[in-house]
């Protein structure tokens, strides 16, 4: 059920980026068509799946419409919105991001297999170890030249900003 749930969550990423990008170009009532409508289908496809599948049934409910949407309805909204294409949208959206986490989840996968985490320390001691990977994916694959310089800018102005109030301070 877990991994059925994940496969949504995965979908449900992109829907985000894309829904947000409607939002901030004051589309609310498409955003919020296309909301209710998932809605609608997923309570629907619970319904009729729970008694015949039990919980996987709901799970699959709620993962089947959530995908549809994030493949077939959003990549055609902002085409019609604002002529975005469906492979800048996949790229931006799926691909970029996949590649940003890649060296991540490689790196997860054989610290797994040699360093399997026997509790909850050994557990943290990977995450900690493992997620400056992810974000170095992250800075190089995931942002583009342009939002890096943007991120340094932002770094820059904050570091500023705390020397002025150490200074005002003293």
């Amino acid at each position: 059920m877990l991994a059925i749930l994940a496969v949504r969550l995965i979908f449900l990423a992109a829907t985000g980026a894309a829904a947000n990008v409607m939002l901030g170009a004051s589309r609310e009532r498409a955003v919020a068509a296309i909301f209710v409508a998932e809605a609608a289908v997923n309570v629907t496809m619970m319904l009729e799946l729970v008694r015949p599948f039990g919980v996987l049934g709901v799970a699959w409910g709620t993962t089947v419409p959530t995908v549809a949407a994030a493949v077939v309805v959003w990549p055609w909204l902002l085409r019609q919105s604002f002529g975005v294409g469906v492979r800048r949208y996949v790229l931006a959206a799926w691909g970029r991001p996949v590649a940003a986490v890649l060296p991540f989840v490689g790196a997860t996968v054989l610290v797994e297999r040699g360093w399997p985490a026997s509790h909850l320390v050994v557990f943290v001691a990977q995450t900690a170890l493992l997620v400056p990977l992810a974000l170095v994916g992250l800075w190089y694959v995931g942002l583009s030249a342009t939002e890096r310089c943007g991120g340094l800018d932002v770094i820059r102005a904050w570091r500023l900003s705390a020397r002025r109030t150490r200074s005002a301070g003293d």
